[in-house]
């Protein structure tokens, strides 16, 4: 019986990683009532066959060396099959115009040669397709597709001595203009064509085709001006006069003003309380939102009873609770509350909304006593404060 146990493979030579070994099995043979593996994938890593063993190749896809398919080598096209022993193992097209692309593989007989034509402008590539002009590939001399070697298609002119056709500005027996000309012999014939080498004309850009083409900005294939591109296929951008979504509020383009009033600003935003531009809503801006200045922030003059202090003019302001007549109020000329306003507040025994000092209620809105240091004429007749004395010649009594 066939040893069906699982051999680490060999690691292959350059710079190849190898797998931890998973032997794929693809089929199993019953022989004898033993079971034989057919080893099909090595888990060996690969870029390119050579990094495979002889009867494998490298999986492009996977990076795997996988085992050549059963029938591939047999000389007979098999399905599945695209070639087998002439199968292109390179591809290339003689034609200017014209791209080649190798796909498959020869290993597997897979491999297909593509021809495709170029019909897009690309700078250097050697072709200038029909639809290109000189702007928008350096391949064309003014326009038109590169001629072919035949000379063929683009115009013909009759004579005695025989016929000829242009595509290419001389011939070995004749000439030819712009692609149209005589033959050997005598004959008459002529065609203008509007460019050297090909029938087609000049080709501009076309704003709004969704492809960025020669002196675009962007392309987005819409009319729609209040997306990043627009009219003439330019980028967006405040002061063109177009309001973008969700980036501007605004856009009147030159008429754009941070001094004019009720303008759209220079950065498309619209005017606003605290820009500096008295609007025609507005009573002030003094360019800040600031409510302790003359213009506060929702520009208003500044008052007293507005409920918003004016720093340096004002010591309080309670707008609608300013009171002339409630204790500890800040008063109505928007200072605070203090002995002599004629209130008596926190902390006063009296107010009689004076500075005398000579009668009932005297400085600090104390109620006046003998003692105080102050003389009520119609009460004391003397008044030392602290010097009244009962012992001292000549001091005024404790009795004042």
């Amino acid at each position: 019986m066939p040893n069906n146990s699982m051999k680490k493979p060999t690691k292959p030579s350059g710079n190849i990683t190898v797998w931890p070994l998973f032997v794929l099995i693809t089929a199993l043979t019953l022989q004898s009532g033993c079971f034989w593996i057919i080893d099909v994938d090595t888990g060996v890593l690969c870029s390119a066959d050579t990094d495979c063993d002889a009867d494998r190749y490298c999986d492009v896809d996977s990076g795997i060396c996988r085992r050549t398919p059963e029938n591939c080598g047999n000389g007979e096209i098999d399905n599945g099959e695209t070639c087998d022993g002439d199968c292109p193992d390179t591809c290339e097209s003689e034609q200017s115009c014209e791209s080649a692309t190798l796909s498959g593989n020869a290993r597997t007989c897979s491999a297909v040669c593509t021809i495709s034509p170029i019909d897009v402008c690309r700078d250097d590539d050697g072709c200038c397709p029909s639809d290109c002009s000189k702007n928008l590939d350096s391949d064309c001399e003014d326009g038109g597709e590169t001629g072919t070697e035949d000379g063929s298609g683009n115009g013909d002119g009759d004579g005695a001595g025989g016929t000829g056709t242009g595509g290419e500005n001389e011939e070995e027996n004749g000439e030819t203009e712009n692609g149209n000309g005589n033959g050997n012999g005598e004959g008459e014939g002529e065609q203008e064509q509007e460019q050297e080498n090909g029938n087609g004309g000049e080709t501009g850009a076309i704003c709004g085709n969704g492809e960025i083409e020669d002196g675009e900005e962007c392309d987005d294939g819409n009319d729609d001006n209040s997306d990043f591109c627009v009219d003439g296929c330019k980028l967006s951008g405040c002061g063109d006069g177009f309001v973008e979504d969700g980036i501007e509020e605004c856009d009147d383009g030159a008429d754009n003003s941070d001094t004019a009033a009720n303008a759209c600003r220079l950065d498309c935003l619209r005017p606003f309380c605290g820009d500096g531009v008295k609007d025609s809503d507005e009573a002030c801006d003094d360019g800040n939102n600031s409510d302790e200045d003359s213009c506060n922030a929702f520009c208003l003059p500044s008052f007293c009873g507005d409920g918003l202090v004016q720093a340096g003019v004002e010591q309080c302001d309670n707008g609608d609770d300013n009171s002339n007549s409630v204790a500890d109020a800040c008063r109505t000329d928007c200072r605070l509350a203090t002995c002599g306003d004629g209130i008596i507040d926190t902390g006063e025994n009296c107010d009689d909304g004076n500075s005398d000092n000579n009668d009932e209620c005297v400085q600090g809105c104390v109620v006046a006593g003998c003692g105080d240091g102050f003389l009520r004429s119609s009460e004391e007749q003397c008044d030392n404060g602290q010097q009244n004395s009962d012992i001292d010649p000549n001091a005024c009594r404790s009795g004042c």
